[in-house]
């Protein structure tokens, strides 16, 4: 029995969908290296409509469901009907990301002052310049959390980046601690900052410190470690010690932690840090807690890229973007090195730094309702629908291949 092809049609739903499953497989499920899925460019496009109702995987299967479409009418040369069939539903997806994108899934909540610090820390060994010490890295932190001559708003939110204390808190000097303070108290400033925690003698976590005038301080501990940089794989301790990575075996956050609470504002912070912003179906645990907290109104992410090229700078963007999106909730992005930024529920940038030292105050508008779908329900029915297309194009090829009939 010669064998049978699918068809365009077939095809242009077949690939679409094993395209985005293996990626899901490859990125959020299995590898976590999720950081260059095709869904992520959908960003500014009528597919990233999709993302507040299926989430980043949603828009990738949009987006390629579209192209196979189209590729399909432009196989299906002399057949008019089906031509037409796949043009109407290629346009079908257009018009429907971009009907979703109008969608107001939030509404404006309160303002929040903000101040964004970039001090653009040296990184050692892979930077070239001469290392800064603690007590150095800090106090650049402070000269551009309060710059003289520069007045503080009102209950504004300093946030510092990543890795500004790369120590734990529990090993800083008493020196080191004292030159961490909080400008302007009187007016209800608040200040996040990064830090390690070790709870026990060489267990460490990646944590953001929420440090209030009159109340507790607040922790969350980062949950989502990237492999070989913050755990180390089991097997694999000696490649992560020739390569001399610093505290590249940590202990990951419980998953299921409060969101951060500013008392003075009334306003709730969903928090990641650096890459955990590319894990967009582990932010839904904050809604899910204990049902003591309030949802979140904002997003924050802390990191620190020094790392990596300025390059990845955009990319990480890309990613905090489609949170946005996800979410319907602004965000704020704050990096040691270059291109901390302000991006809206819909996922556009309002304010982008350069590189450089930073110190930026601006004002955001919070938001409050939802959750979205995604939040809800997160990638389970993008996948789903992966199955179920690439399944039903098996079995018409299965019965097509029984009655050694042609397919279309």
């Amino acid at each position: 029995m010669s064998r049978v092809r699918p068809g365009p049609l077939r095809a242009a739903a077949a690939f679409p969908a094993s395209f985005v499953f293996f990626d899901w497989i490859r990125g959020a499920a299995l590898c976590s290296f999720p950081w260059i899925s095709f869904g992520y460019i959908q960003t500014g496009t009528p597919f990233e409509g999709f993302a507040p109702v299926g989430g980043v995987y949603a828009s990738e299967l949009a987006a390629t469901l579209t192209l196979g479409l189209i590729f399909a009418a432009a196989l299906l040369r002399g057949n008019a009907k089906r031509q037409c069939a796949c043009i109407a539903a290629a346009a079908a997806l257009l018009i429907s990301g971009q009907a979703l994108r109008a969608v107001s899934w939030t509404v404006p909540g309160e303002l929040l002052s903000v101040r964004l610090v970039q001090p653009d820390l040296p990184l050692a060994g892979l930077s070239g310049v001469e290392p800064l010490s603690q007590s150095e890295r800090i106090a650049r932190a402070m000269r551009l959390s309060s710059p003289e001559g520069r007045p503080i708003a009102d209950r504004t939110l300093i946030i510092w980046p990543e890795s500004v204390i790369n120590t734990s808190i529990q090993r800083l000097m008493p020196e080191e601690v004292s030159m961490i303070r909080l400008p302007a108290p009187e007016k209800g400033t608040s200040l996040v900052l990064n830090a390690f925690w070790e709870p026990h003698p060489r267990e460490f976590r990646n944590s953001l410190f929420l440090l209030t005038p009159g109340s507790d301080t607040q922790r969350y501990d980062k949950r989502h470690l990237v492999p070989f940089g913050e755990f180390v794989p089991p097997g694999f301790h000696w490649f992560v010690h020739a390569l001399g990575i610093p505290m590249s075996d940590q202990t990951p956050g419980d998953r299921f932690q409060k969101p951060l609470y500013l008392p003075q504002q009334g306003i709730t912070v969903a928090p990641m840090i650096c890459y955990e912003n590319s894990f967009g179906d582990e932010l839904s645990d904050f809604w899910r807690n204990d049902g003591k907290s309030r949802m979140p109104n904002v997003l924050l992410v802390s990191s620190n890229l020094a790392w990596f090229s300025p390059a990845v700078q955009y990319q990480h963007l890309l990613f905090s973007r489609m949170r946005a999106l996800e979410t319907a909730l602004p965000l704020i992005s704050v990096n040691n090195n270059g291109s901390s930024a302000l991006i809206s529920p819909r996922g556009v940038i309002t304010y982008e730094a350069g590189l450089g030292p930073v110190s930026k105050d601006a004002v955001i508008r919070t938001a409050d309702g939802g959750p979205t779908p995604y939040i809800r329900v997160g990638n389970a029915p993008a996948i789903l629908l992966c199955i179920l297309l690439f399944a039903a194009v098996f079995f018409r090829e299965s019965r097509s291949k029984n009655k050694k009939t042609p397919t279309i």
